[in-house]
Parts: structure tokens; C-alpha cells; sequence
């Protein structure tokens, strides 16, 4: 099977496969996964917390000043019905959390559907049909857990975003986190930035447990969502490292990507010239480790950045003023991640629309050098 899988790799572009495979899991999802796994009915009385907002609109980001092309592609996130959930649950049952996706499963082997922060949302895989009916290989028993698994757990902004704003969500409802033992993923685990913040004197002192291939067997279970871009959640991340605001910078940093990343511009070479010209320096977050990321972006007064989790560092930037223009790739959407998280920090924002290129099955758009050159201008006030 991995070989057959290698193979495909090597024949398909990876974006090509990757919007198959979203196709194929949102048929399954309401097919084969509908009949297959049962959600379990959760009383409302269960829930300490369940709310819903529109987050986007919690804001109070005005869209106005941006060109019609522009502000329909934030029409999405301006909708009251797009909502987003906040909930706490301490489920008082047995049950089990699935190694691969993260999901938790009462004994029936029914879904429980607050394991997971967007579990709701069609893309999110369901766990292995075998495993999960027939054989479990390995299980560990577990007494009482708060879970941190969730869609997207390895990524960098939802690190901030959705685990550690968990626990701090969790400290704010009262839970004591110490008589817990708290379920991470081993993807997590490894990742640099966590083995960082390990470190400190609030990670470092809980009880952890690194799900790797194992079922987890549990007896009580804690699972939450706070709101996205919760501030409060994301300044109490950042004082948990020490940063020197004391000789603030006015670096101007251009964030860059590889095109491995399956995000990059294709025509780079010729913007290269223009960001020398504005003394931008070029910047691939993927290689700095977290002391080398917080050290720039808290040194960072311009910042130029394709879409990608290595924007949420401009957090780090606490305190000082910054400007942000986003290069955001062609689609139907701007992503609302980075635009929320200028406005909660009262950062001045700006965004650039890439135009289709040639490598669009990797990843590969294009930036027009003269439009990118009248938006540095306004970036940086230069007439």
C-alpha cells in the first residue's frame, strides 16, 4: 500500500491530490461515514459552556476601505450565519480517544462530537472503520484526561490558537489542571515551538500524556473550544516567554516560502530587486527556531507575508506598533486568520491578491511587481 502511495505522489501534483482527497473525504462523510459512525446525544445539562458567534463580526473590522474585489472575498467571514462555537464539557463516562484523528468515542463507539473543535465541519476524517469495530491494537488506560487533540493540532497558529488557549480557557472555568492528565498528539509533541514552551514553569509542571499509536481508554474526560483569536488567551501565551521590548526595532521583514510549502510565488526573482530597494529583508520562518522567531517579530515594524501560520507571530510584537500587508493566493476567500489578529492587536492591515501563474497544481501563484510596489509605499507611508 505505501508503495502505491509513493507512486501516486510521484505522478499527481501534491495540491492536485490534495483537493481529491478533500472531494473524496467530503463524499465519504456524507456517505459511508453517516451509516458507519453514530454521534452520540450529548444533554445540554452536560455542557458547563455552548455558545455561538460570529467572531469575524465581534471585531468590528471595516472591509470599506478595500476595492469591491477585495471586500468580496471577506463577504464570507461578514456573514451573522457564519458562526463559530465555545463550549466546555466534562464528559463523566468511559470512552476512548482515537490515536489517529484525535476523535473521542463513547464505548458504543459512537462519536462524541465536542471531542473535537470542528467537528462539524465535513473535511474532518473519522477514525479507522477496523479499529475502531473490530480491533484496537493497543490501548492505555488513562483515569481522568483534558484533551488537546483537534483538527489541525501540529500547526503553528493553531498551537496558540486552539491548544493553548485551551488550557488557559479551562484555568478560567475553575478546572485544576493538575488533577488531570493532559492528552497531546505526538505530531504536537515534536514539533520545536512546543518542546519550547515545554520548558517554561506552566507547561512543565502538568501531567502529559503523548498519544502516539495508541488508543487512549478513559474514565473521564475533559473537551473545550474557546473562541478564535480569544486576545486575553493570546497575550497570557506570550508571557510565558521573556521578550525585550526595552530597545524596540524597525526591521522590515519580507516572510517568505519554499516552494515545498505548496504556497509560494512563482515569479520571486522579479520582486527581489523591489524588496532589496525598500530594505526588506527575506525571511523563511520554517527554519528559525522559536527564540530566533520571537527575537525578529518582536523587532518587526514592516511585514510583508504570504498567507501562512508563520504571521502569528506578530504577536510577539506586543506593545509597538506594526504594519502587515498579506499576500493572500488565488481563491474565493480571504483567510480570516491574520486579518482578526491585526485588529485585535490594533496593527495597521493591507492585503495583496495574487494572480494565477503557471504552478498552480504546486502551489505556485504570481505577484505583480509594480502593484506590490505601490502597496510597500502604503505600507511603510513613503509618497
Amino acid at each position: 500500500m505505501s508503495f502505491i502511495k509513493a507512486l501516486v505522489k510521484k505522478v499527481f501534483p501534491i495540491i492536485f491530490l490534495k483537493r481529491v482527497f478533500l472531494i473524496y473525504n467530503q463524499i465519504k462523510a456524507i456517505t459511508w461515514d453517516r451509516i458507519i459512525f453514530e454521534y452520540e446525544m450529548i444533554p445540554s445539562s452536560e455542557f458547563l459552556v455552548a455558545e455561538e458567534k460570529n467572531p469575524f463580526l465581534e471585531t468590528g473590522f471595516n472591509s470599506s476601505k478595500f476595492p469591491p474585489t477585495v471586500q468580496a472575498k471577506f463577504a464570507l467571514w461578514k456573514n451573522p450565519q457564519w458562526t463559530q462555537d465555545q463550549f466546555l464539557l466534562i464528559y463523566k463516562r468511559p470512552g476512548f480517544i482515537d490515536p489517529e484523528t484525535g476523535w473521542a468515542l463513547s464505548t458504543e463507539n459512537k462519536l462524541i462530537s465536542s471531542s473535537l473543535g470542528f467537528a462539524r465541519a465535513s473535511h474532518v476524517h473519522k477514525p479507522d472503520f477496523f479499529e475502531t469495530y473490530f480491533r484496537k491494537k493497543k490501548v492505555v488506560r488513562l483515569d481522568r484526561i483534558v484533551s488537546l487533540r483537534d483538527t489541525g493540532e501540529e500547526n503553528y497558529f493553531h498551537f496558540f490558537n486552539d491548544v493553548l488557549a485551551k488550557l488557559f480557557y479551562l484555568i478560567d472555568h475553575g478546572i485544576k489542571l493538575e488533577d488531570y492528565v493532559i492528552v497531546i498528539s505526538d505530531r504536537l509533541y515534536r514539533k520545536e515551538y512546543w518542546q519550547f514552551f515545554l520548558k517554561t514553569p506552566f507547561l512543565s509542571t502538568l501531567q502529559w500524556h503523548i498519544q502516539k499509536n495508541e488508543w487512549i481508554h478513559f474514565e473521564k474526560a475533559i473537551f473545550c473550544k474557546p473562541y478564535t483569536h480569544t486576545k486575553k488567551y493570546f497575550d497570557r501565551a506570550i508571557d510565558l516567554v521573556k521578550i525585550n521590548v526595552g530597545n524596540p526595532s524597525d526591521r522590515r521583514v519580507f516572510l517568505n516560502r519554499a516552494p515545498h510549502s505548496l504556497r509560494f510565488i512563482e515569479n520571486f526573482e522579479e520582486i527581489e530587486p523591489l524588496l532589496k530597494r525598500f530594505q526588506f529583508e527575506v525571511v523563511d520562518a520554517s527554519v528559525l527556531n522559536m527564540k530566533e522567531q520571537i527575537d525578529l517579530f518582536s523587532q518587526c515594524r514592516y511585514l510583508i507575508a504570504i498567507h501562512g501560520a508563520g504571521i502569528t507571530n506578530i504577536i510577539f510584537r506586543r506593545g509597538q506598533p506594526l504594519s502587515l500587508l498579506e499576500i493572500v493566493q488565488p481563491s474565493p476567500y480571504i483567510p480570516f486568520h491574520y486579518i482578526m489578529q491585526a485588529k485585535l492587536f490594533d496593527y495597521k492591515y493591507d492585503v495583496l491578491l495574487g494572480r494565477k501563474g503557471k504552478m498552480t497544481n504546486k502551489g505556485g501563484f504570481r505577484v505583480e511587481v509594480q502593484e506590490l510596489a505601490l502597496k510597500i509605499k502604503g505600507l511603510i507611508g513613503e509618497p
